[in-house]
């Protein structure tokens, strides 16, 4: 009877561990959309800001992208409708809010520096992500941080530390 104790023990262990990988998945590439940007000058910022990018953001792995492309990334388990945990686009473009004549434009938009780069936020949709765009570099780079459990406003911010670094030495400052 002991045996078989442990026997469905390891079994129950075996189940348990197989259904928490169920709900994110870290194999296979993150399908991400690739933009255009709209200049030669802003796709060579993002071809070098590729070349500068962390292996981790936030202590989260990087992943593959598909298709591959020098202007996405994205690092952490995917969730949230497909979506890695963090997710980077470089040439995304103007955001509507910042861009005269749009139904959305607000030029008092919130924004703040982090580490020397002034970041826009806003809502990435329904899901409570986190969308951040670069202001006045000579590409717009673009980062989605999903929605942490109940983390508070800093922890979604805190990815945007680790590229800091990047953008400041690959996408030159306009202003």
């Amino acid at each position: 009877m002991g045996a078989n104790r442990f026997r469905f023990a390891g079994v129950a262990a075996l189940v348990l561990v197989a259904g928490c990988g169920a709900s994110g998945s870290d194999s296979g590439a993150v399908r991400l959309a690739a933009p255009r940007p709209g200049s030669e000058r802003a796709a060579a910022a993002c071809r070098a800001l590729a070349a500068r990018l962390p292996e981790k953001v936030d202590g989260l792995a990087r992943r593959d992208v598909t298709p591959k492309s020098a202007y996405t990334a994205a690092w952490g388990k995917s969730g949230d409708g497909g979506h890695a945990e963090v997710e980077m686009r470089c040439g995304v473009g103007t955001p509507a809010v910042l861009t005269p004549g749009s139904a959305t434009y607000n030029p008092t938009a919130d924004s703040a520096a982090v580490n020397g780069v002034e970041w826009l936020f806003e809502k990435a949709g329904g899901s409570g992500a986190e969308r951040y765009t670069t202001i006045d570099r000579a590409a717009e780079v673009q980062v989605r941080v999903a929605k942490r459990g109940s983390a508070g406003s800093s922890a979604m911010v805190d990815p945007l530390l680790d590229f800091a670094s990047a953008v400041k030495s690959a996408v030159r400052s306009t202003s």
